[in-house]
């Protein structure tokens, strides 16, 4: 009797172990097929109706710029929270024209260490105190620097006697103690370091908003080439730019546009971010182009698309190009993978070259994104950035007031 009895108690044990086994994999696919549906973020215009999705209901009511959401089974069981943002319809003008900067970065970068000659012994002051390539000089003796002059002549001024340096490495601050030492060769003492106070450069306009001047280009922030972390900067302006020619990208060179700066500034950057550089013209660029309206992520397929640029100092033209993937919808750049099509800019550029980042990418009529970088083993091909990315880092008022 107790052994009958306790198979009974065991079919029914392992009937629950079987049950409970199922039901996790029947969560676990509900779970997967739910976000597979649904990332993590959407994007939809003000007033848009979001659709629920075969046996999935998405529950996000439009009461800010952004809100969370829920994603839910039958519209019971919890699978995922996701963002929704909220944008309006607006319009910008998409770019394409070249346009010079420079901005001034805070404090010095360290772009080199070298050692020279003092007393007849070869030294490196800096390099022996500790200090690296890519290292942000903030202060020296307690004093904030903006100009490589100022470091100079504390350097100049030092009789030998030790500098405390304040130094930004890694998003870390670190104090390191440099001694300079007199130079034989040049007759004054010398660190052993050599620095930069700005960054100069072309790139493209992505878009502009003819109402208050506001723009966005390169699709992706000035970086400090000793870290690849994005500079801070204190100020910076926009220039015109005389295009002089091409060199023509291949296969472990990217190639580059060359021009000059015109003029006076015309504008001014006012924020650099991973998403691209931002600011205010003081005079509009002259273009054609009307126009568009932004196109959301969701909305952006692979296939054929355009990209607006100036490559041969005939203005800005339209070349064709193709969404091969989209990369990423959560990812703050690199979002898609693009290859120039367009005979004419391939025979021109041979791809994509440096200078291009910003070039808007237009599909469908709607201003969709930028061009960010190019893959250094085919320059047929590159990176693009959505727009969207691109007005969320600018915090342009393209969203729904809260």
């Amino acid at each position: 009797m107790k052994k009958t009895k306790r198979s009974f108690i065991n079919r029914i044990l392992w009937r629950i172990g079987i049950a409970s086994v199922g039901l996790c994999s029947f969560l676990a696919v509900v779970c997967g097929l739910g976000d597979y549906l649904y990332p993590d973020s959407l994007s939809c215009y003000c007033g848009t109706q979001l659709s629920s999705k075969a046996l999935f209901d998405l529950d996000a009511r439009e009461s800010s710029s952004c809100v969370e959401g829920q994603v839910r089974f039958l519209g019971a069981i919890p699978i995922k929270n996701v963002k929704v943002r909220y944008y309006e319809k607006n319009s910008l003008v998409p770019g394409g024209m070249s346009f010079g900067l420079k901005v001034e970065t805070k404090g010095l970068t360290v772009t080199s260490l070298d050692g020279f000659y003092s007393g007849g012994k070869q030294v490196f002051p800096a390099k022996d105190a500790g200090i690296l390539q890519g290292d942000q000089i903030i202060s020296v003796n307690g004093m904030e620097l903006s100009d490589n002059t100022q470091l100079v002549k504390m350097v100049e001024k030092s009789n030998g006697e030790k500098l405390e340096l304040l130094v930004e490495r890694g998003g870390e601050r670190l104090s390191f103690e440099l001694r300079p030492f007199f130079c034989d060769s040049e007759k004054k003492y010398r660190a052993g370091l050599w620095v930069k106070d700005s960054a100069a450069g072309i790139g493209t306009v992505t878009y502009f908003d003819p109402v208050d001047g506001s723009f966005g280009g390169l699709g992706h922030g000035i970086t400090d080439k000793g870290t690849g972390e994005v500079s801070e900067i204190l100020s910076g302006k926009v220039y015109s730019v005389r295009l002089e020619g091409v060199v023509k990208g291949k296969q472990g060179d990217p190639g580059e546009l060359r021009g000059s700066f015109v003029g006076a500034p015309v504008g001014i950057i006012e924020k650099n971010t991973a998403s691209g550089v931002f600011g205010k013209y003081s005079r509009l660029p002259k273009t054609e182009a009307e126009a568009v309206e932004i196109g959301l992520k969701d909305e952006v397929n692979t296939g054929e698309a355009r990209i607006l640029c100036a490559v041969d100092g005939e203005g800005v033209k339209s070349y064709e190009v193709m969404i091969e993937k989209i990369i990423s919808k959560d990812t703050p750049t690199k979002n898609l993978l693009i290859r120039v099509t367009d005979p004419e800019l391939l025979s021109l550029t041979g791809g994509i070259v440096q200078g291009m980042s910003g070039s808007p990418i237009i599909q469908n009529g709607k201003l969709v994104g930028a061009v960010t970088h190019v893959l250094v083993n085919d320059p047929t091909r590159g990176y693009g950035i959505f727009i969207e990315n691109m007005l969320d880092a600018a915090e342009m008022p393209m969203a729904k007031a809260s």
